[in-house]
């Protein structure tokens, strides 16, 4: 869950500050109480000296971040991290928190063409055992809106968080409508590219936007097998290659300036290790109901009886709870054998005792 703010300053180059404080999990089940959280902070200038568009974005998350105990791949599909860019660069699993910081600017050229350059950076927490390195990445990107469609090429290059070097250079086409002349003033385009008023209206008329999504990735994946036994262990690592194409279909309208609604259906992997089928269709009307949502605090426990009662509507999850519990009993036995300080992780869960050593966990 949670907390988006955006204010938009109305000045002669009007920019956007928006802040989000999320948590991935509540605190003793309080709604309010946010456990694990995010801070995300950014500045937007759409039209910075009436021609570029600049990002600025700052953020940072505790550990426990795209991570799961109960589904124990976490947030993830055949082994890649869902949601920020930057939980993808530390060893799978590995519940650290992170600071990533972000800088963005694109501008249009006057063929209509587009420019856009990125820098982003992030450093991960090391107190789990990894020794990370701050990973940097720069982004240069070409296009060329066309009629109907959009080409270009996009360059990454940049070191990651395991201090080795990297370099990409991919090329795409996006099926998004592309208007060579998208970029010149309004006033303009009904003159030079016949984009008239009859025009606006035919397209207000239908309403609808027909979209296709087209792409693939590919790559060599390092498999470490782990293991519990030696000969496991000791096994070399295992590369396979993957080639995953997606396949996207869809209709949409415009609702607002900045808003779309329609219907989509994208597939990914056709080989089968992923398909995915996402369609957000009409319906009947939504039907909301307001009223209260028991918590934990209506669950009973008679100890006399040996009984606990559970209100319909509550599901009891006791699997944090244990976890923490043996994090932190473990570091205590074990601060106490060894007579030293003592960190424990319990897939997420952190339990320390004792001092900590001269540098820190």
């Amino acid at each position: 869950m949670s907390i988006t703010s955006a204010y938009t300053f109305p000045t002669r180059s009007p920019f956007e500050a928006y802040v989000e404080y999320a948590g991935r999990d509540t605190l003793h089940g309080e709604f309010y109480a946010f456990h694990q959280t995010d801070l995300s902070v950014g500045l937007h200038f759409p039209e910075l000296f009436d021609r570029f568009d600049l990002t600025l974005e700052a953020s940072e998350w505790q550990n426990g971040w795209y991570t799961d105990y109960v589904w124990l791949d976490g947030m993830t599909v055949n082994g890649y991290v869902l949601g920020n860019w930057g939980a993808g660069w530390r060893t799978f699993s590995n519940a650290v928190g992170a600071q990533s910081e972000m800088a963005s600017l694109s501008w249009p050229l006057q063929s209509g063409d587009a420019l856009y350059v990125r820098l982003r950076t992030l450093q991960n927490q090391n107190y789990l055992g990894e020794s990370y390195h701050r990973a940097d990445m720069a982004t240069l990107e070409y296009s060329q809106p066309r009629n109907g469609y959009t080409r270009g090429l996009e360059l990454d290059a940049g070191r990651d968080s395991f201090d080795s070097n990297f370099v990409r250079l991919a090329a795409f086409v996006r099926f998004d409508g592309g208007d060579p002349y998208r970029f010149e003033p309004s006033e303009d385009n009904d003159e030079q590219n016949g984009h008239g008023a009859d025009d606006d209206d035919e397209t207000a008329g239908l309403g609808l936007e027909r979209f296709v999504d087209l792409g693939v990735s590919g790559g060599r994946l390092g498999l470490d097998l782990g293991g519990f036994t030696a000969a496991e262990e000791a096994a070399p690592l295992q590369y396979r290659d993957s080639i995953s194409p997606h396949l996207g279909l869809g209709v949409r309208r415009a609702v607002t300036e900045n808003a779309d609604l329609g219907v989509r259906a994208e597939l990914d992997d056709f080989h089968g290790a992923m398909v995915a089928l996402r369609v957000l269709a009409d319906g009947p009307p939504l039907q909301i109901r307001m009223g209260a949502i028991p918590g934990w605090q209506a669950i009973t426990v008679d100890r006399a009886a040996g009984t606990v009662r559970v209100p319909a509507g509550i599901t009891l999850d006791l699997g944090a709870t244990a976890k923490a519990w043996c994090a932190d009993r473990a570091a205590e036995d074990a601060a106490h054998a060894s007579r030293s300080g003592v960190l424990v992780s319990l897939g997420g869960d952190v339990a320390v005792s004792g001092p900590p050593p001269p540098g820190g966990w």
